[in-house]
């Protein structure tokens, strides 16, 4: 059968979801993208008169497990007209009959976003060729497709060109927008009550309890997470929204996946070769709509899993027992959250952990890989609650960067290498965080040339959350670079730090400042005051080794905070423990792998 492609992809998310310093508003938008990729589209489908002849059953559901149980049964009937081959947020990839069905079904889904999603880029394609699924080849026309999209946007006038701003017009109270009118949220008692607000901004607050819905859906999914659904309602969510300048320190987290863009790229040769009896087409699209929703799943699993580590919290009557964490972005292999900054820390470890374990156990993912899985990055900035919420934002995207640095540290060995013709990453998650004490300085570059001096480095970060052994590093070009950035040694350290008597530290508040304080000095001050402190305090774990990273140091590194990290500079972790002691609430689910097991 000949079909021709649809393609509706949403352009600008970032700058959609987080051009504002409202957090209702942010969820709103993530909502709207969302529906842009999965309700517009399968309503669009489902209507008689968008597709003519052409009717599929109808597919949308509030619920997102339902959803995508209907697209997955969807997809063993094969006679239908329309084929929907990925529906998630923000894309849509389909099989349609005519231009003409594919033209009507971009018209639907791009006027419905004018109306409920104004401010949102979004646009349509369909190929000008048809496809036989006989005998054409899917995954080319698939690239084809995607580049045809990228010509097409590059020739229309951007969102924002829908909302011009003349020196007479009134601005919007959250975003650079012309206002459309007055807040319709009567009940909301703020300092902005009434304000002048844009018809883009509006339209995300109107969405927000369609997020919520959402959310507590996913949450009632997932054994791990069903009882928080009760914690999250309107009356106590919105308590968490109200800027609190007295709350303390929150974090942004921000992950998503690596190495995806490769496995998209070359999917046709990841998916090897089709059973017997199946065309490689048929055999390509079931492949890629399994891959695209289980993808979803795990990073939902993976985020209801880690929930574990806020409960404590939770316990002790905070925001009315609610979590106190808000997923912004919770889709495909992303996920962007904002949470308190105490547990930002080991809510992401257990994350990225539990990222690794479900794709590996996810029947398409894993044999996708071979059964190695997939491995994410996250960046977590952390700051006090008055901070603007888009300038954490993208710190934390700056940190996600970093922590990406994985995929040229962790490379696997192989003859290819050796003759320099090319390297293959292996599977490594990795986090790298910051926490903003002085906003001078909010640039991830800024900040760290700070900590670099000729002789010496003050971090060792980002670090590896990937759990290696032995055997598996013997795999690896550079075992040392792993074995050094291992979060289980950060996570030693920490402890030791945090070493207590009597409910009291032995390392006190400043003597731990007074060798911060000297690590800026230079490597031998910090070394007099590191060495000075340890004889009073009888720590036996509390050692120079735990910080330079060499278990076995020679003599006359004994006494060394710093450990060579070959560019003629010395390198501690001490500073990134002292920084994250008061951000990492460890408890039992992380201690059974540290002291005792970290390579």
């Amino acid at each position: 059968m000949e079909y021709y492609l649809l393609l509706i992809e949403t352009s600008g998310n970032q700058s959609y979801l987080f051009d504002t310093n409202r957090l209702k508003e942010n969820v709103g938008a993530s909502q709207l993208t969302y529906l842009a990729g999965t309700r517009f589209v399968l309503e669009a489908i489902a209507d008689s008169q968008v597709v003519q002849e052409a009717i599929t059953p109808k597919l949308w559901s509030e619920d997102p497990k339902a959803l995508r149980k209907n697209i997955l049964n969807h997809s063993t009937q094969v006679d239908l007209p329309i084929q929907v081959i990925v529906a998630t947020s923000g894309k849509a990839i389909l099989l349609v009959p005519s231009r003409q069905v594919g033209k009507n079904i971009i018209a639907y889904v791009t006027e419905k976003s004018l109306q409920e999603a104004p401010g949102l880029d979004i646009c349509g394609v369909v190929s000008e060729q048809t496809v036989d699924l006989e005998s054409d080849d899917i995954h080319q026309s698939i690239k084809n497709i995607h580049q045809q999209i990228l010509s097409v946007r590059a020739t229309y006038p951007g969102s924002i060109t829908r909302f011009p701003v003349s020196p007479i017009t009134a601005l919007c109270a959250s975003s650079s927008l012309p206002a459309w009118g007055l807040e319709k949220n009567k009940q909301r008692q703020t300092k902005i009550q009434g304000a002048l607000i844009s018809r883009a901004c509006q339209a995300k607050q109107d969405h927000y309890r369609s997020w919520l819905m959402r959310l507590n859906k996913i949450l009632q999914s997932y054994p791990a997470a069903m009882d928080y659904s009760t914690l999250y309602h309107e009356g106590n969510i919105d308590k968490f929204f109200e800027k609190d300048e007295q709350s303390g320190w929150r974090a942004v987290v921000h992950a998503d996946g690596n190495g995806l863009g490769q496995i998209f790229l070359r999917f046709d040769q990841y998916i090897g070769t089709p059973p017997q009896g199946e065309s490689k087409n048929i055999y390509y699209i079931n492949m890629l709509r399994r891959f695209s929703i289980e993808l979803e799943e795990v990073t939902e699993k993976s985020f209801c899993d880690a929930l574990c580590v806020l409960e404590p919290k939770a316990k002790r009557g905070q925001h009315k027992s609610m979590l106190p964490i808000i997923p912004l972005v919770l889709g495909g292999d992303d996920l962007t959250v904002i949470c308190d900054g105490s547990y930002a820390l080991e809510f992401t470890r257990v994350f990225l952990q539990q990222f690794e374990y479900y794709s590996r156990i996810s029947e398409t993912i894993s044999q996708l890989t071979n059964q190695s899985g997939l491995a994410a990055c996250a960046g977590v900035a952390i700051s006090k609650a008055h901070f603007p919420f888009s300038n954490a934002y993208t710190l934390a995207e700056q940190l996600l960067k970093s922590a990406k640095q994985v995929k040229q540290k962790v490379i696997r060995k192989s003859q290819e290498n050796v003759n320099n013709k090319g390297t293959e990453p292996l599977p490594c998650s990795a986090l790298d965080f910051h926490v903003l004490y002085d906003t001078s300085f909010t640039n991830l570059e800024d900040i760290r040339k700070r900590l670099e001096y000729e002789d010496r480095v003050l971090t060792t970060k980002p670090y590896v959350v990937t759990t290696w052994t032995e055997l598996e590093l013997a795999d690896v070009e550079d075992p040392a670079w792993v074995r050094q950035h291992d979060v289980r040694k950060l996570i030693a350290r920490i402890m030791d730090l945090d070493e207590r008597h009597n409910g009291r530290r032995l390392l006190s508040s400043t003597q731990m400042h007074q060798i911060r304080e000297a690590l800026f000095i230079s490597r031998e001050e910090a070394n007099a005051r590191f060495s000075f402190l340890q004889p009073p305090l009888q720590l036996d774990s509390l050692t120079t080794q735990r910080f330079n990273g060499l278990k076995d140091s020679l003599a006359e590194q004994d006494n060394d905070l710093f450990r060579e990290n070959g560019k003629q500079k010395g390198e501690t972790a001490f500073l990134d423990a002292l920084e994250a002691i008061e951000f990492w609430a460890i408890n039992t689910y992380s201690r059974a792998d540290t002291k005792d097991e970290a390579i």
